[in-house]
């Protein structure tokens, strides 16, 4: 797990270095304004900075009420998810920043 949180905040710490080039892309390609544009590229990185301080605890084994039972999480399979256009880098890492953390319990 401690791998994967340092993924997420090394591609968190990536996204904000390249906040203006992130943010001239999505301008250029989606028409969005630069400053939504700068405001999605920022909660990105924000949302890695989230799942890397949250994830583990979030995945970690809890007790039910039924004595001696615990609820485990476990990856599933593939995700199928539908997005609209007009959030390209935050649709893909809404999904993905999740998947990241989930991934090192496989």
């Amino acid at each position: 797990m401690a791998t994967r949180v340092a993924v997420l905040r090394q591609l968190g710490e990536q996204i904000r270095l390249r906040e203006a080039q992130l943010s001239r892309t999505i301008t250029f390609e989606m028409g969005k304004p630069i400053a939504q544009a700068r405001a999605e590229v920022l909660k990105c990185a924000n949302l890695c900075d989230w799942y890397a301080e949250h994830g583990p605890a979030m995945l970690e084994d809890q007790p039910t009420q039924i004595a001696g039972a615990w609820q485990r999480f476990r990856p599933l399979g593939v995700i199928l998810a539908v997005m609209p256009c007009n959030f390209p880098l935050w649709q893909v890492l809404r999904g993905a920043g999740s998947m990241l953390t989930r991934a090192a319990l496989t």
